[in-house]
């Protein structure tokens, strides 16, 4: 996604120094404290009237994540419920200094509830195609479906034993969910550079050469020290 040029935003009404109520943002509906920036892939490269973006990085990456049309149809449902919010606020409400309540003033209406950022994704999707839901859904299972597939038919430790040679230690790692494998770089036709034993992660491909059998033992308890892709699980 391509964001535009950071503006300056001053949350002064006026002249006089009284503060306004702070603008929200058009995708999370915070408050945008300080700078705002435009999304130039839906405002089409133009500054205004556009939307006004805050810049917390947390929500950022689910925006990252949806098509412009997308982004498009949840900047204006969200720039509608600020809209609500701000014209259910006195005309000159301000979170800088706020003004004692009157005894026979009307009770101000509770707090609206702001919808997480998982809770508006959702309602977008389903906004955007009623069925979308249910299509995302089934292809949630499919997929988990094929993983499980794939966990059945990949070998376990006893097979790797088994039916490799040179495997003389072999074990499914609990924390990661992987197996590691302790090669005799010899008997398995492996190069013996670095080391005759060798650590390998079964699931990643990950080999670690080790001058003895007494020091590569201690690593197949954590692959995680050697593998990168099992660290960054």
């Amino acid at each position: 996604m391509l964001l535009g040029m950071r503006i300056g935003h001053d949350p002064r009404r006026d002249t006089s120094g009284r503060y306004a109520v702070e603008q929200l943002c058009d995708a999370c509906g915070k408050p945008i404290h300080g700078e705002h920036v435009t999304d130039d892939e839906v405002c089409g490269n133009t500054s205004g009237p556009g939307f006004y973006l805050c810049q917390r990085d947390r929500f950022g990456k689910k925006l990252e994540k949806m098509s412009a049309p997308q982004r498009r149809t949840l900047y204006e449902a969200q720039r509608a419920a600020n809209e609500r919010a701000e014209g259910s606020r006195p005309a000159d409400a301000s979170p800088k200094s706020p003004r004692s309540p009157r005894a026979n003033s009307t009770p101000p209406a509770p707090p609206r509830k702001k919808k997480s950022p998982a809770t508006l994704m959702r309602e977008i999707t389903e906004f955007i195609s009623p069925d979308a839901s249910a299509k995302i859904s089934r292809e949630k299972r499919a997929l988990s479906s094929i993983a499980d597939d794939a966990r059945e038919r990949r070998p376990g430790p006893a097979e790797i034993l088994r039916d490799n040679a040179g495997a003389k230690v072999s074990k499914r790692i609990p924390h990661t969910g992987t197996i590691a494998t302790l090669y005799d770089a010899r008997e398995a036709g492996m190069s013996v550079e670095g080391g005759r034993w060798k650590t390998v992660c079964e699931d990643h491909g990950a080999i670690v050469a080790h001058a003895t059998r007494r020091d590569a033992i201690p690593h197949l308890a954590s692959p995680e020290e050697w593998c990168e892709e099992c660290r960054e699980k």
